[in-house]
Parts: structure tokens; C-alpha cells; sequence
């Protein structure tokens, strides 16, 4: 995430910013976001550590502490896929599964 893309999308009339797997440690960018009045959703995939989270709207990772999700080895893609369906469809579609396969593919180990 760059601060100066975050300008751009704002003056385009974007109001929603989603970073998925690159915002975990963007707190400069976090702050510039909502600076310009951008809503922040990040999804990552690696546990916690003294260093935090930047503040958003939301931050998607199941290998938080504090996250009571059953699967912990979700990347970010998949973090955001599941909630996604659990939001915007209740049930997965044909088209929802293979958004699930395609970011299945993109991490297969984990990171940790």
C-alpha cells in the first residue's frame, strides 16, 4: 500500500481500500487512509507480535490471538474469499469457488 496511490483513489472517489496481504505493517499508509477519509479493510495471514496492527475498519487474519476462527493457515486471498461469501452471498456460488481455489494456490504453506 503507497500513500500516493491512497491520494489518487480518494480524489477518484474511492471510499473503500482493501489491502490484501501488504498492509499488516503499513501504518504510515493506515494513517493516510484515513487522513483522506478512506474506510481500511486488511487481510493478512501471519500471527501477531509487539509491533501490532495498523488501525482499519477491519484487519482479516485468523492467525490473530484474539481470532476464534477454526482454520489458522488461511493466506490473506482466503481470508478476504471467506469473508466475501460469509458477507455478500450467505452461500458459496460457482464463481466464489473458484475464487477459493485460486487463492488455495497462491499459499500453499505457511509462512510461520
Amino acid at each position: 500500500m503507497q500513500t500516493s496511490v491512497l491520494g489518487q483513489a480518494a480524489a477518484a472517489g474511492v471510499r473503500l481500500v482493501i489491502s490484501v496481504d501488504t498492509g499488516i505493517r503499513a501504518f504510515a499508509a493506515a494513517d493516510e487512509a484515513k487522513a483522506l477519509g478512506l474506510d481500511l479493510i486488511v487481510t493478512h495471514h501471519l500471527p501477531d507480535d509487539a509491533v501490532g496492527v495498523p488501525e482499519a475498519v477491519a484487519v482479516l487474519n485468523p492467525a490473530r490471538q484474539n481470532c476464534s476462527y477454526p482454520f489458522k493457515l488461511l493466506c490473506g486471498p482466503q481470508s478476504l474469499s471467506n469473508w466475501l461469501t460469509h458477507c455478500c452471498y450467505r452461500q458459496p456460488k460457482p464463481r466464489t469457488i473458484q475464487m477459493h481455489s485460486a487463492s488455495a494456490s497462491a499459499q500453499l504453506i505457511p509462512s510461520f
